[in-house]
């Protein structure tokens, strides 16, 4: 994960209440974190929400697309500590979303992260954790150590 994710790219609160406003948030600071552009981003978010939305439950929401002219992949994470309505399968509040942009040029490394993000975020004690971090970096360790501990059980 350490190759994809870095403390650059994690929103510890964001601001936005509603689901638009929240992918154009996390679009923006990405795009400033990554030199990306920011519409490139969004556009690429919202085209596969359309196809369903990516709250998969629990509190949990993965945004994520496959983009043209991207070198390589990368996550981003940020909270939404009071929830945001994310038309999510459970129709809960999203609290944690974690983005995954892959380069479009290669759909198995975009399955292939979705999936191992998906299995991380399945731990409530990493969950509670998570949301319970108090900074940038804390949401990094925890995002790495919990990768780690998922390669030792050998997942990945």
């Amino acid at each position: 994960m350490k190759e994809y994710l870095s403390r650059d790219l994690i929103l510890p609160e964001l601001s936005c209440g509603d689901k638009e406003s929240v992918l154009k948030e996390i679009s923006a600071f990405i795009a400033r974190a990554t030199k990306l552009d920011e519409n490139n981003i969004l556009n690429t978010l919202k085209d596969r929400e359309k196809l369903g939305s990516t709250g998969v439950g629990d509190g949990i929401a993965i945004p994520h697309g496959k983009m043209e002219n991207l070198q390589k992949p990368l996550v981003s994470v940020a909270r939404k500590s009071d929830g945001v309505d994310f038309e999510s399968i459970d129709n809960k509040p999203v609290k944690i979303l974690v983005t995954l942009l892959t380069p479009a040029s290669d759909p198995a490394c975009h399955l292939g992260l979705l999936a191992r993000l998906t299995r991380i975020l399945t731990s409530q004690d990493f969950k509670i954790k998570l949301l319970q971090a108090k900074d940038e970096d804390e949401i990094y360790r925890l995002f790495l150590d919990e990768d780690q501990k998922m390669i030792g059980l050998g997942v990945w």
